[in-house]
């Protein structure tokens, strides 16, 4: 691993929303809000990850929850292209995720870090699809 600028370790953890919204927030000399947009599990896992929170049996056990989705999902190309999205899981599609996906939310119950799990029908445009899930677009940290 190389040294990175804050921008490039932005754009590597895949918050670029965040990183846009910090650039206003720098230019009109206001304060960031205190919750600019919601975070997704992994996201937030990484974070726990990131802040050196975990043991290391538990970064292991997120990482190969991590490697399976990557293995076993395509990633959404707007997701690769560091495109402004939200991504959900379908319904009809959701069980098996959500089995995997259950130890990182006991993580996240373990250190105490808030998540929404989301049921919506109303998704915007979506840019993205395949049969486990659609990706939308964002503006502002909202969907459009």
């Amino acid at each position: 691993m190389y040294p990175v600028n804050f921008e490039e370790f932005m754009v590597y953890m895949g918050e670029e929303i965040l990183l846009d919204h910090i650039g206003e927030c720098f230019e009109k000399s206001q304060p960031l809000d205190r919750q600019m947009h919601p975070k997704g599990i992994f996201s937030l896992c990484w974070n726990l990850i990131r802040d050196d929170i975990l043991t290391s049996e538990e970064k292991k056990l997120f990482i190969s929850i991590d490697n399976w989705f990557k293995d076993n999902l395509p990633e959404p190309e707007p997701c690769v292209n560091h495109e402004k999205v939200i991504t959900f899981f379908k319904c009809e599609s959701t069980q098996e995720m959500y089995e995997k996906l259950k130890p990182a939310i006991a993580l996240l119950d373990k250190y105490n870090k808030p998540y929404d799990v989301v049921y919506t029908n109303f998704i915007g445009e979506i840019v993205y699809e395949d049969i486990w899930q659609v990706a939308v677009r964002v503006e502002d940290g909202k969907m459009v």
